[in-house]
Order: structure tokens, then sequence, then C-alpha cells
């Protein structure tokens, strides 16, 4: 692993955020969407609670 050296990563930082609101930089932009619900995760994983599959049989 190579050695970091983090004071500069962050001195990096904020010469990046000074740019951008100096409107000379584009920062990166990263979305999240909401995660699903619960009841979805546990039908695509096909877990089964209590020895109740929890996907419809049908689509099976």
């Amino acid at each position: 692993m190579s050695k970091r050296d983090i004071g500069q990563e962050i001195l990096d930082g904020i010469r990046d955020v000074k740019a951008y609101k100096a409107g000379t930089k584009v920062l990166r932009v990263h979305t999240l969407k909401e995660p699903a619900p619960p009841q979805i995760i546990r039908s695509k994983l096909k877990v089964i609670v209590h020895g109740v599959p929890l996907t419809d049989s049908k689509k099976l």
C-alpha cells in the first residue's frame, strides 16, 4: 500500500472548492437514490423469514 499525504490531499481539496466557487473548476457530483424497501430486497435475495418465503410463488 502506498503512503498517502493526507495534509496535501486536504489542501488540494480546499483549492478545488475555491476554484469551484470562483467558477474555474467543475466538481464531480454524485446523486444517491432512496434504498429499496426491505421487502423488495428480501424478494430479490429470495430470503425466507420464519419458514415463510417472502417472494411471490407465482413468479418462481
